[in-house]
């Protein structure tokens, strides 16, 4: 658990706690109690976003991606693929070619 997620736990938990308090007795805790309970859902949500993208930053490889690792695209081979090469070599029949 990271700052942000611990102090939108603390926000949320005191938002919560604040609410009967504020309804029974000082009413201007109700109205605190829901400005506390929004931090905290803010302060939780942050803190989520930010452990996931340090997650995703230590599981991404340093490339930035496994890329074509089985040469697909055609990169390896200027740009066409070799099955592409084997079905349109311009020689078909049909008026293609030279």
């Amino acid at each position: 658990m990271n700052f942000p997620q611990a102090l939108g736990l603390l926000f949320l938990v005191g938002g919560i706690v604040l609410q009967p308090i504020g309804w029974a007795y000082v009413h201007w805790l109700t109205p605190a109690s829901f400005v506390l309970i929004v931090f905290g859902v803010f302060f939780l949500f942050m803190g989520w976003r930010d452990a996931r993208k340090d997650r995703m930053r230590k599981l991404a490889p340093e490339g930035g991606g496994p890329g074509d690792i089985h040469g697909y695209s055609g990169q390896m081979h200027g740009g066409r693929s070799t099955s592409w090469e084997a079905s349109h070599d311009g020689i078909d029949g049909d008026g293609g070619g030279d």
